[in-house]
């Protein structure tokens, strides 16, 4: 799982890549993320929601997690999962 990550980490840009960093590795909260890439909190959560999706997508094209659906701010199982 390292191993797809640091692919999918590849492929961010820049900034993208500090983002991800600030709130999925060190676990900042956004407001504190926010203030370290100079942009708003809200600015800060589109671009989570817009960063967990393309994460489901890059994980779902290399077969894993095909049961969960992005919805909303969050993930889902798929319909009849358990």
């Amino acid at each position: 799982m390292e191993a797809l990550l640091v692919s999918f980490k590849q492929g961010l840009s820049p900034e993208e890549r500090q983002l991800f960093e600030l709130r999925f590795t060190e676990g900042l909260a956004q407001e504190s993320a926010a203030e370290r890439v100079a942009l708003t909190r809200i600015q800060v959560r589109r671009r989570e929601k817009w960063l967990k999706q393309r994460l489901l997508d890059f994980l779902q094209s290399r077969g894993y997690l095909h049961n969960i659906q992005a919805k909303g701010w969050g993930f889902l199982k798929g319909r009849g999962e358990a």
